[in-house]
C-alpha cells in the first residue's frame, strides 16, 4: 500500500514521522510505503520493508540511520545493496573520483537541464517556438531557462 494522506479528517502522512512499515504475518503480509516521500527514498522504503517480510520481523522505518533495532540495520543494509552493490560502487569509485575533478568533464547547464526534460518534449517547445506558434518567453518558462538561451539550449538537444 501507498499513500500521502489517509483521508479529508486526517493530516497528510510525514516523512519525518515514518517512510513505511511491514506487517510480518504468514497469512497477509503487508507493506505500506509513504508516498509523500521522495520517489528514490520510496523505493529504499518498500525494499527495506520487503525485507523485513524476508525475516519475518514487523517494523516501521522512521528514516533513522542509527536505530537500535537490529532488523533494521539488517534491513537497510539489504535496501543499499540491493540498489548499489557494493562491489559495483567500489570498482567505479576511482573512475567516477577522476572524472569529477577534472573541469572539463562537467556538462554545460543545458546538458543537463536538457537530462531533466524528455528530449522529444524539449524538441517540440522549441520546434514550436522556431516556426512562431509559440512565443519565445513561453517556450523558456517551459524549458525553465531564459528565453535568450533558446538557440543554444536547441544546439545542445540537436534540433
Amino acid at each position: 500500500m501507498r499513500e500521502a494522506s489517509l483521508g479529508h479528517h486526517t493530516r497528510p502522512l510525514r516523512v519525518d514521522e515514518f517512510r513505511g512499515f511491514a506487517i510480518a504475518d504468514d497469512m497477509a503480509p503487508v507493506i505500506f510505503v509513504n508516498h509523500a516521500d521522495a520517489p528514490g527514498a520510496r523505493l529504499f522504503t518498500l525494499i527495506h520493508e520487503l525485507c523485513h517480510i524476508w525475516t519475518g520481523v514487523s517494523g516501521i522505518s522512521d528514516g533513522e540511520e542509527s536505530s537500535a533495532h537490529r532488523s533494521e540495520t539488517v534491513c537497510n543494509a539489504v535496501a543499499a545493496e540491493f540498489l548499489v552493490p557494493e562491489q559495483e560502487f567500489r570498482q567505479d569509485l576511482p573512475a567516477w573520483t577522476e572524472r569529477t575533478q577534472r573541469s572539463d568533464c562537467r556538462p554545460s547547464y543545458h546538458t543537463a537541464r536538457n537530462a531533466q526534460l524528455s528530449k522529444p518534449f524539449s524538441r517540440a517547445v522549441l520546434s514550436q517556438a522556431f516556426n512562431g506558434h509559440l512565443a519565445l518567453r513561453e517556450a523558456g518558462e517551459l524549458l525553465g531557462i531564459n528565453s535568450a538561451k533558446l538557440r543554444r539550449c536547441a544546439e545542445e538537444v540537436r534540433l
